[in-house]
């Protein structure tokens, strides 16, 4: 797969296990790039397993059913070929990569989905001006000494430069 793929991403009747315990017993939905869907339940419900499930997280064991963006199915592969496919997995507690500069992380992963990486400097500027995210944070390492909040500003700064087809 050498770019995001096109059409819904479908996910029919998935299966996933966590530690040998079935946690998701056969998830069906179909979102078009640009809906909001939102999954909503009580803690325990399956909400983090299945977006553990779509990025291929380890750990989290796939058992029966397909995750598919416009017929390319992704079960099996692994995170960054799903990635590059168009999903973008915002985490609960984003962590700190020291040494690796936010700029940099996105510059290679639009190079590695085709995407403009020449442009990568202006973008950020552009978003973090659009949200609030003081720049001097874009010269840091990845989430280094950043807020709970400011992690979370940070993650939707890199939705708006990536802008993944599914998030």
């Amino acid at each position: 797969m050498t770019a995001a793929a096109t059409g819904p991403l479908k996910i029919s009747g998935l299966r996933a296990e966590l530690g040998g315990v079935e946690i998701l017993h056969g998830i069906d939905l179909e979102i078009d790039a640009g809906e909001v869907h939102v999954v909503m339940g009580p803690n325990g419900s399956g909400k983090s397993t299945l977006a553990h499930a779509l990025m291929g997280r380890p750990g989290t064991k796939v058992t029966a059913g397909s995750i598919a963006i416009g017929g390319t199915e992704l079960a099996g592969l692994p995170s960054w070929q799903r990635a590059r496919a168009g999903l973008f997995l915002a985490l609960q507690h984003p962590i700190e990569v020291p040494g690796v500069r936010l700029e940099a992380v996105l510059t290679e992963s639009l190079r590695a989905t085709d995407g403009d990486a020449e442009g990568v400097a202006g973008a950020l500027r552009a978003e973090a001006d659009a949200i609030g995210f003081d720049r001097r944070f874009l010269d840091r390492a990845l989430n280094v000494d950043l807020s709970g909040g400011e992690r979370k500003r940070n993650e939707i700064l890199q939705l708006g430069v990536v802008r993944p087809r599914f998030a």
